[in-house]
């Protein structure tokens, strides 16, 4: 900070001190042996302001409410979200990165701004802190950044302006839900299609399932994302997956081949995974138009361009399988076991095994 003309580096740094112990004397954290420069809190209104009004920076506003630290009401910044989710009952690892990076940025010379990740570590690094979940709460608020420089071999600083996360992010609150379900579906479809089985995909009852013997195939009930689920921790048959195992038809006529049907459902665990992945393609797909691309920066351009937007085999969900189970056959007695299958296409081998059935 000692580089930028209007710091006063006696009184300015004798304020920045003053409002810094007095705000570390009211909260005492257990961590703290000597003031380090990530003890300086500009979630704390009077610090805010030595940075915003007395050092002229106000163009860094948006990145330390969206980035380090949110003033009261407003929903909480990046590093903050990090100390909640990741470092409860730690020391706050995700401000203490926001803020040793956001003191770093303040600089006048351009070659100044910034601090290497081992920089970071030197800054942050005490007898009350751990060196491995320095190097976590960096890698996790780079990643999550909206405003860090995103240029390739540039150290860890603030922009005035959002970086490619952060447009994601935007373009990705305009993506139509319509359109990614209608694409979710279009790729599950595709990747358990195939002449194993006859599929039947995303049936809305038991007329839909035919009751033969498929030409000697099995029929594979590929169940709506949408419309059923089942938790891999504790099986239940859904509803509508035990009345197409017992109905051949919508008057409730009783299905005779009932072994021959192998259900696949959503693991309900995975499902906003999933539905966040089809989403990210989406928003990665429309920044490719070139009217679009063309806005951005060079190295923004770039990382477009190379990032793949979903793996081929990512946008299906792990799925659970219901397949019959006769315990008895010599009666035919048979219910739904359910087994795990693996999302890879042609991967359906089961892993576990429990059953759980509909009445017969």
């Amino acid at each position: 900070m000692s580089t930028l003309g209007n710091f006063q580096r006696v009184r300015g740094m004798l304020r920045l001190l003053a409002r810094s112990v007095g705000r570390l004397w009211e909260q005492r954290p257990a961590d703290s042996y000597a003031i380090h420069l990530h003890h300086l809190d500009p979630g704390f209104e009077p610090i805010r302001q030595e940075i915003v009004t007395r050092l002229g920076q106000r163009q860094f506003v948006p990145a330390i409410k969206s980035d380090v630290a949110a003033v009261d009401g407003d929903q909480s910044a990046l590093a903050q979200q990090l100390d909640t989710d990741h470092y409860k009952g730690l020391a706050p690892y995700g401000s203490y990165v926001g803020r040793a990076t956001l003191f770093h940025t303040l600089a006048f010379n351009e070659n100044l701004k910034g601090a290497t990740p081992e920089e970071l570590r030197w800054s942050i690094l005490s007898p009350g802190t751990d060196l491995s979940f320095i190097d976590d709460a960096r890698r996790r608020f780079v990643q999550g950044s909206a405003y860090l420089d995103d240029r390739p071999n540039v150290p860890l600083r603030f922009l005035a302006e959002v970086n490619l996360t952060q447009i994601l992010r935007r373009q990705e609150q305009h993506a139509d839900p319509g359109e990614a379900r209608a694409q979710l579906n279009d790729r599950i479809k595709s990747i358990f299609g195939g002449t194993v089985f006859n599929l039947f995909p995303i049936p809305g009852g038991p007329y839909e399932v035919p009751d033969d013997a498929g030409d000697g195939k099995t029929s594979l009930v590929l169940m709506g994302f949408d419309a059923v689920e089942v938790s891999s921790d504790n099986v239940a048959v859904p509803e509508l997956v035990g009345r197409i195992y017992a109905q051949k038809d919508a008057s409730g006529g009783l299905r005779i081949n009932r072994n021959n049907l192998v259900f696949l459902l959503a693991d309900q665990a995975r499902k906003e995974e999933m539905r966040h992945k089809m989403v990210r393609r989406l928003a990665l797909n429309e920044l490719r138009r070139p009217e679009r691309l063309n806005e951005l920066p060079d190295h923004q351009q770039d990382r477009i361009k190379l990032n793949s937007p979903v793996h081929p085999r990512t946008p299906s969900p792990s799925k659970t399988s219901l397949i019959p189970n006769c315990a008895r056959p010599k009666k035919r007695i048979c219910r739904l076991a359910s087994r795990s299958a693996s999302t890879t296409p042609g991967s359906a081998s089961p892993e576990t095994s429990r059953k759980s059935s509909p009445s017969d």
